[in-house]
């Protein structure tokens, strides 16, 4: 089995037997790491609900939870700006142009007061997610990585929104 962005192809594609792919170790690579990327997003928004509003500790999950939200979409930018400057299409430079957006987007967001700047990165992070799925549907990156980010941005989105919600 080959790996491309159109066919249905698996995650463990296996080839002698029960050895994965060099592809393979790579999408589970990534899914591992995305997966340890999000455990932040969850701790810290999970711990606005337990700690004592006026506490040191909170302030620090605040500022924790919003400091790494715009870490990760600036990260997630600067994959589409890897992307754009390996692609060889018209669209490319715009692609490079919007890729700067997600982290324009989180630095606004620090300035906001909380709990909007939750709401703003939960935006941004839902947006990023769409055009990422939308991509992976026309062949831009491997299907596996646009599925990969479909759960990501749910997860991400939703921690967002719940930390929204513990500092209203």
């Amino acid at each position: 089995m080959t790996e491309t962005g159109s066919s249905k192809s698996k995650d463990l594609n296996l080839s002698k037997g029960s050895q994965p792919t060099h592809h393979a170790r790579k999408r589970r690579t990534a899914w591992i790491l995305s997966l340890a990327g999000f455990l932040p997003f969850a701790i810290l928004a999970a711990g606005l609900f337990f700690v004592e509003r006026q506490s040191q500790e909170y302030f620090y999950f605040v500022d924790g939870l919003k400091s790494y939200g715009v870490v990760i979409l600036s990260f997630l930018g600067g994959i589409r700006w890897g992307v754009a400057l390996v692609t060889n299409n018209r669209a490319a430079r715009g692609n490079m142009m919007l890729s700067v957006l997600p982290s324009l987007v989180g630095w606004v967001g620090l300035f906001l007061p909380v709990p909007y700047v939750f709401g703003v990165l939960a935006m941004g992070f839902a947006a990023q997610g769409a055009w990422d799925a939308i991509s992976g549907e026309q062949g831009v990156f491997a299907l596996w990585f646009a599925q990969l980010r479909i759960v990501l941005t749910f997860l991400v989105t939703a921690s967002l929104i719940a930390a929204f919600f513990a500092t209203v």
